[in-house]
């Protein structure tokens, strides 16, 4: 895109990771024209982080299952222990967590991220996402509804609603 570009969307999510991604994914599966943009590109370099127990049943519903053997950058974790001078603890999770009134799984993922981030670009790119390498710089609004988003390299975006995923 040149610095003249005007691009009009459905929805524009700004920030490209793991929940801009997701969001695009399901936006665009659902019909909607969907641009991400985010400055650092795809894929990203990142460190692994922890996905609680609520990832497995989302990133099933993006078509990454945990199952397959294709996919080995998400291992299950139980549990943080933390190994001291004088004492061993564990710090995640607590025993009360799958207890009422929460009932929610002890179980917890650690993803390796440039994999789970190359995968969801694959699936954006699949679904028609628009990826946009690009920062925002300035966001246009009328009284308290946002108009359209200028980047720093001049492109104009104009879409019906915008998510914050940065």
């Amino acid at each position: 895109m040149t610095s003249s570009d005007a691009v009009a969307v459905d929805v524009a999510v700004v920030g490209g990771g793991l929940a801009g991604l997701a969001t695009a994914v399901h936006l665009a599966r659902r019909g909607k024209h969907v641009v991400c943009i985010e400055p650092r590109g795809w894929p990203h370099d990142a460190v692994g982080e922890s996905l609680e127990f609520s990832a497995p049943t989302l990133l099933e519903d993006l078509g990454i299952s945990l199952t397959t053997e294709e996919q080995r950058y998400l291992y299950p974790k139980m549990s943080v222990r933390v190994l001291g001078p004088e004492k061993e603890f564990t710090v995640w999770p607590p025993r009360w967590w799958a207890g009422p009134p929460i009932w929610c799984s002890r179980l917890a993922f650690h993803a390796d991220r440039r994999e789970l981030d190359r995968h969801l670009l694959e699936l954006a790119l699949a679904s028609g996402v628009v990826l946009l390498p690009e920062r925002v710089a300035d966001v246009h609004h009328s009284s308290d509804r946002i108009t359209a988003l200028t980047t720093s390299q001049g492109t104009t975006i104009r879409a019906r609603w915008y998510v914050d995923a940065s």
